[in-house]
């Protein structure tokens, strides 16, 4: 949107969804635009292709200009998309004296179809994605400048922080930010039946599957990290999760098949499924730390559950407090979290149940593993082998190991450079 020169001062926005048997039939959104010196009100309606399906000029409030309110000036807007020119005299034809009139309509189509196309992208799968709603940003106590909001996203608790001018500011880009974690939830959930990842664990054994351009992204990178990790980390693991019989004739990325060429995924066992789990959050992070650099935040964290944290690249350090195992209520240790770096920790709590891939077992006693990053895929996958792997030698990561007890205090392995603050054992790490 910057790039586009559009600028969204408004601290939030309503959209009205069309929609027939759960698919959107249409959007639509108010907007006010300053012509000479008034504001004009008037609503752009957009197809789900993202294409002006029509407008309708509302309140038109300067003594000159009133022509834009006319059929065979707002019609030729009709068909317009995102991508296309919107110049008065050039793209869009002016009424006589009106130009500043049609200016501030051109000017207003452009923001409503950037707006669409941000909170509800197109995507390859077949439903509806609904963008997150605008709630207003909450500050931080006895942090000035710092704004917060917590969702229920993906399956868990979504927290983003934002140190920013203004409160508006940081509603919006966190708003934003939270739409690209739902539109990825969508994707990615193994729990909701109407997801990409569940027609896929579906249909991919039957014939191949075409998928999103995120889904190929995500799965190529996992049968990397499969193949780095020797099976440890195995985005097959879905039917351990569900339980299955037989489980383990299921389990190997080497059983997906892609084909470049048709953007396809094939299984090529029966009894396949897919569940990315931490991977798709560490994914989600980014993505989402992503947003809100386009939303021009100076500093910013995206927190899905407390695995999988990711700050932006410029601005301030963030402290993230690493729950012990035997206790989760409380800190085993707190990390800096510097600019453009990710924290990811994996562990077995009460609760809690990681299967190894290799063995179809779950893992046994109270245990975590954090890895500190520049990737969150990436450190998801390393904080995982943390935890399936009795010696770890790769130093080039930063890590933190935690083995809980009921009886005994936890035990901590660390490799830290500047990272840790203090642990519990009131370690200072240089």
């Amino acid at each position: 949107m910057k790039a586009a020169g559009l600028r969204f001062p408004e601290s939030s926005f309503t959209f009205l969804v069309a929609e027939q048997d759960q698919r959107p039939l249409g959007y639509a959104l108010v907007l006010n635009e300053i012509g000479k010196s008034e504001p004009i009100t008037f609503m752009v309606a957009v197809s789900p292709e993202h294409r002006v399906i029509d407008i309708l000029v509302m309140v038109f409030r300067e003594n000159r200009g009133s022509e834009v309110r006319e059929t065979r000036f707002l019609r030729q807007f009709k068909g317009k998309r995102p991508g296309d020119a919107l110049a008065v005299n050039g793209d869009i034809v002016n009424y006589s004296g009106a130009t500043l009139s049609s200016k501030a309509i051109a000017h207003g189509v452009k923001r409503a179809l950037a707006l669409v196309k941000h909170f509800y992208p197109m995507t390859k799968t077949s439903q509806a994605v609904q963008p997150a709603f605008m709630l207003p940003a909450s500050p931080v106590l006895a942090a000035p400048g710092v704004y917060r909001q917590v969702r229920y996203l993906m399956g868990t608790l979504c927290e983003v922080r934002v140190d920013c001018r203004s409160s508006a500011h940081a509603t919006v880009a966190m708003s934003a930010s939270f739409s690209e974690i739902r539109r990825l939830e969508k994707i990615f959930s193994a729990y909701d039946p109407s997801s990409e990842l569940s027609y896929v664990n579906r249909e991919a054994f039957n014939a191949p599957v075409p998928v999103s351009d995120d889904f190929w992204a995500l799965t190529r990178s996992a049968i990397r990290y499969a193949r780095a990790t020797d099976g440890a980390v195995d985005v097959t693991v879905g039917p351990l999760v569900r339980g299955r019989e037989a489980a383990l004739q299921s389990i190997g990325s080497g059983k997906i098949s892609m084909d470049p060429a048709a953007r396809t995924v094939r299984f090529t066992t029966a009894g396949m499924e897919m569940d990315f789990g931490g991977l798709a959050k560490g994914y989600a992070a980014a993505r989402a730390t992503k947003i809100l650099g386009r939303w021009e935040i100076p500093s910013g964290l995206v927190n899905l559950g407390g695995s999988s944290i990711v700050t932006t690249p410029g601005g301030r350090n963030w402290l993230v407090g690493v729950a012990d195992p035997s206790s989760p209520q409380q800190y085993a240790a707190i990390v800096v979290a510097q600019p453009g770096t990710a924290v990811s920790c994996s562990g077995v709590y009460e609760r809690c149940h990681i299967f190894d891939p290799r063995t179809g077992l779950p893992l046994d006693g109270l245990r975590s593993a954090v890895a500190i990053t520049k990737s969150a895929v990436l450190g998801e996958v390393l904080s995982k082998q943390l935890l399936l792997q009795s010696t770890y030698q790769q130093s080039a990561h930063e890590y933190l190991r935690l083995f809980g007890s009921l009886e005994h205090p936890t035990v901590l392995e660390s490799n830290f450079c500047e990272t840790a603050i203090f642990t519990r054992h009131q370690e200072v790490e240089s």
